[in-house]
């Protein structure tokens, strides 16, 4: 029987491990834990990893113990946060909005009085699950809590609300009923309207219209900081490519250093990497991690070597093992176990993982089962820990305890790789 550190480490990483546990053993120890992880955030990368409401779900019918969780939601939507860094509102009242949905009406007016406590600001999301509950009256709702002049970036989120709507009734069905809305609520049709002339700003086909490369030197003189030189590069000419890759050694602002990396993560440096190998050592860390993602994609005696420099630093193990992906060597699997082996902070651990389920795929060696295996167990993110089984079941090395686990994990996509 796991003692409860270990229990909460299993649903931190949402392990369907957890689940398999309580099925076989007393539930009632772990319940406190699983109210928990109901009403607070365990994610290492929430924006990653996606909501756990099935996973949650199945830990709650594994408890068997409708009335506590019923309680310890309605007093969480009522009351204070005692945690409050990790106190989740959003996954409260997703996981509210299943006893709602069965005619609790408490537990729904709970949820509105919370949300609307709460404010569009903070998370819109909120409002997604009282769209998933109640339809278009909880988007008319949400209307009069958005904010009348909410910045153009963030109209996002009205589409997302409208989305909601639509995936609940289907398109047809929740445009016709929006249409209809609109005439009786002012601020509805203010929202979307807002939103439907950003959205009409951009043309299909002006993001991807390519500039040429003078006009593209006078936008990273102006504008360093922009997103839209990587999307560049990719259709550049060989002519363009080489003419940023000579501006890019000459170019000693560091901003401006950023955006002509860019140009260069999906395709080949062109020019000579020791200027690059330079910014991949140096102390401004989005510099390094840039250079090191246009490396990776080379192969050169000078780029392994600098990989295996960076595994024995602290820091930057996940950037010397994206190295190594095309100056790969065998026998390189036994470095990462060695490593795995040893402690690590969180973030390094994410990086390191990222970089050996990258260099697991390019190679397919069986010499990567054990490393795999070990981040399987250790890895804090369960979208990462899905790439970690697709390689393992790629390789043929999937044993069945682990396939067992996989049925209930946390990430819907590792669920959807063994059904």
């Amino acid at each position: 029987m796991a003692n409860l550190s270990e229990f909460n480490q299993w649903l931190q990483k949402g392990l369907g491990r957890a689940v398999l546990h309580l099925r076989t053993h007393d539930p009632a120890p772990y319940r406190e834990a699983v109210l928990y992880a109901c009403t607070h955030d365990l994610t290492y990368d929430a924006q990653c990893e996606g909501d756990r409401e099935i996973y949650l779900l199945d830990l709650i019918n594994c408890v068997a113990d409708q009335d506590f969780f019923r309680n310890g939601f309605l007093e969480a939507l009522r009351t204070p946060p005692k945690d409050p860094e990790r106190f989740d509102l959003g996954r409260i009242v997703e996981m509210a909005r299943n006893f709602a949905e069965k005619g609790d009406d408490e537990m729904k007016q709970a949820m509105y009085r919370a949300v609307a406590d709460a404010g569009f600001e903070p998370e819109p999301i909120y409002y997604e699950d009282l769209i998933k509950l109640d339809g278009l009256p909880a988007l008319v709702i949400a209307a009069e809590h958005v904010p009348s002049d909410m910045p153009e970036d963030d109209l996002w989120q009205v589409n997302s609300l409208v989305t909601a709507l639509q995936d609940r009734d289907g398109v047809e069905a929740a445009n016709d009923a929006i249409r209809r809305a609109e005439q009786e609520s002012p601020r509805l049709a203010q929202m979307l309207e807002r939103s439907r002339l950003y959205e009409s700003r951009f043309e299909p086909g002006e993001i991807q219209k390519h500039l040429d490369y003078v006009a593209l030197k006078k936008m990273i003189a102006e504008k360093p900081g922009a997103m839209f030189y990587a999307g560049w590069g990719r259709t550049a000419t060989e002519e363009e490519l080489r003419a940023a890759a000579s501006d890019l050694i000459l170019e000693k602002d560091e901003s401006r250093l950023l955006a002509y990396l860019r140009i260069f993560w999906f395709q080949p440096f062109p020019g000579p990497i020791a200027p690059v190998l330079k910014l991949a050592e140096s102390d401004n860390v989005r510099l390094a991690r840039f250079s090191v993602k246009v490396l990776s994609q080379l192969t050169n005696p000078a780029i392994r070597e600098l990989g295996l420099r960076l595994l024995d630093s602290a820091g930057r193990n996940g950037d010397g093992v994206e190295l190594l992906a095309n100056n790969y060597k065998p026998g390189d699997f036994q470095l990462m176990e060695t490593l795995l082996g040893e402690p690590m902070q969180v973030d390094d651990l994410h990086s390191f993982e990222i970089g050996v389920r990258h260099l697991a795929s390019a190679h397919h060696s069986p010499e990567a089962e054990r490393s795999l295996t070990l981040l399987y167990e250790n890895g804090p993110c369960s979208l990462c820990r899905c790439g970690v089984v697709e390689e393992l079941i790629a390789l043929g090395c999937f044993p069945d305890w682990m396939r067992e686990e996989c049925r209930y994990d946390s990430y819907t996509e590792t669920r959807k790789l063994v059904q």
